[in-house]
């Protein structure tokens, strides 16, 4: 039942978002679309309830927010670099760089979040090695541990609290 809440409220509230309207026909379409999405998903998508807490939703909040200031910190990175001299503003690479949660919810919020930050696109992610390829714009360092704190380290920590 706790699965059928939380992916009812969070279809409801994406539904909401999405139409920017909370006129009476999409509140009841959100319902409608929210119970039947619910109802067929809800299963899929919420695979153990027992991690469904509000600590865990806390931490996402906390990462949106911290996530858009790291978005917008890295947008002013890359627009400062574009409008310098190219050849001493970038260092392209491709690195590689291990990762440790579990779950493949986390794995991809990490990949995602890594790709949506400009300035640097997760390129493979190999399950086998349990590592990501990164394509990163300015590579300040080739050491595991540095690379691995300056790209990955804030998602990761965000998402095992989330998704681990």
């Amino acid at each position: 039942m706790m699965r059928f809440i939380a992916v009812f409220l969070l279809g409801f509230l994406v539904y909401i978002v999405f139409t920017g309207s909370v006129s009476l026909y999409d509140i009841v379409s959100g319902l409608a679309v929210a119970v039947i999405v619910s109802a067929i998903c809800s299963r899929y998508l919420v695979r153990d309830e027992r991690k469904l807490s509000i600590a865990r939703l806390g931490h996402l909040i906390s990462f949106v927010i911290r996530f858009i200031g790291a978005e917008i910190r890295a947008h002013a990175d890359v627009t400062k670099r574009i409008l310098s001299d190219i050849r001493k503003a970038i260092n392209p690479g491709i690195i590689k760089i291990p990762y440790e949660v579990q779950s493949d919810y986390a794995i991809t919020m990490i990949a995602n979040s890594i790709t949506n930050t400009p300035g640097t696109a997760v390129v493979e992610i190999d399950p086998a090695e349990r590592c990501f390829y990164v394509h990163w714009l300015y590579v300040k360092t080739y050491k595991r541990d540095e690379m691995k704190r300056e790209v990955v380290s804030f998602y990761e920590d965000y998402a095992r609290r989330v998704f681990d």
